[in-house]
């Protein structure tokens, strides 16, 4: 039973957004010189104190993903950002197409969780530690070990584009296909540039897909 007395057969926990998801411990305490903990495995560690005078008999991470895909009709709409902040907003109310557990996770848990969120065991993966390895990704920029790291990559000057006086002119000449961050992705700035600038331009228009952080 909770604290308010009801009958408590399952409870689920969202890590908050404002704390990080891996933790560094000083050196003291982890004993090396950069030493990282999860927060779900402090979670995990202290679920007792989360739950207190509760018999707590297991703890399993699980992970969601929503279907975020976004319904913009240009057609009926006039402000494009007005209307993409619209949709972002709703994001997280999208439809769950994944589901991630626990290895550990029991049948009965996993079930439950599936019907839940209107997925099928065809949708559920087990997953052999922690949920969520994206978070291991800031590991380098916390370790402050130069010979560990690649140097700073140099995009590569596009030729069919330097050897013309704009970007317009280089695409009169042929097709042109950038390989990202391997080449500059200077000429699609200069080219959205020079077509805000240019009278004859009457619209400007773009397909981007799944852009990163930055």
């Amino acid at each position: 039973k909770d604290a308010f007395g009801r009958e408590a057969e399952l409870a689920i926990v969202q890590a908050p957004r404002a704390l990080p998801r891996l933790v560094q411990m000083p050196p003291e305490l982890s004993g090396y010189p950069y030493g990282f903990v999860l927060l779900s495995s402090f979670m995990q560690g202290f679920v007792h104190e989360l739950f207190p005078q509760i018999d707590v008999h297991g703890c399993y991470q699980f992970r969601v993903t929503r279907n975020s895909d976004l319904f913009v009709s240009e057609d009926e709409i006039t402000d494009l950002r007005e209307a993409l902040q619209g949709e972002l907003s709703t994001r997280h109310f999208g439809d769950a197409v994944r589901l991630e557990i626990a290895h550990d996770t029991s049948p009965a848990l996993a079930r439950r969780l599936l019907e839940e969120f209107g997925l099928t065991e065809a949708d559920c993966y087990r997953v052999q530690g922690p949920v969520n390895l994206v978070r291991l990704l800031q590991v380098p920029d916390l370790v402050d070990r130069p010979v560990l790291k690649y140097p700073p990559h140099t995009p590569a000057a596009v030729k069919a584009i330097s050897a013309s006086a704009n970007v317009f002119d280089a695409i009169r000449q042929g097709d042109i296909l950038l390989h990202h961050p391997y080449e500059s992705f200077t000429p699609v700035l200069e080219l959205l540039q020079q077509a805000a600038r240019d009278p004859d331009v009457v619209a400007i228009k773009q397909t981007v897909y799944r852009t990163g952080n930055e």
